[in-house]
């Protein structure tokens, strides 16, 4: 019903235009930052050619921050528990700085922008993810969410 729905819709009229985008060597955090600011949880990732080479969301910085990767993480077995050691104040401040390269995730699911909104409603279902960028000779263009999806249906129901 929901495909039925977008088969007639363009898909410049649910995207968002205005791309919130940050380079690939921009610091993680001037783009913690940034998103904070712009209010946004995910930002593609654009080479000096403004190609898009990935996505940094929220949940990738917190993972960095927080998660401990192996990495970073110390742990001491005691009889029935793992006891994590928290980072130190000034490793989370040098972790600011590292590029966003190496928090990013190079996986980002795109559609072209001749695409269709069923086009961009199959990609969400087949890899559950929430957005997909709309990219244009490999630049990105456009951004529709799955919250898109829906407020524009909403809105003509």
């Amino acid at each position: 019903e929901l495909k039925d729905f977008f088969k007639t819709t363009n898909i410049v009229d649910v995207m968002k235009r205005k791309i919130i985008s940050c380079s690939v060597s921009d610091t993680l955090g001037k783009v913690i930052s940034s998103m904070v600011q712009r209010n946004v949880d995910r930002m593609p990732v654009i080479d000096v050619s403004g190609k898009l080479v990935g996505v940094v969301s929220f949940v990738d910085v917190l993972e960095h921050l927080f998660v401990f990767p192996q990495r970073r993480m110390h742990t001491s077995r005691s009889a029935s528990q793992n006891v994590w050691k928290v980072t130190g104040v000034s490793e989370k401040q040098n972790l600011l700085k590292c590029p966003v390269a190496n928090v990013m995730s190079e996986i980002c699911y795109t559609c072209d922008s001749d695409s269709t909104i069923t086009d961009i409603i199959d990609t969400i279902g087949e890899h559950d993810v929430s957005s997909v960028i709309i990219v244009k000779d490999a630049k990105p263009i456009g951004v529709i969410t799955v919250k898109d999806l829906f407020e524009f249906y909403r809105k003509r129901i």
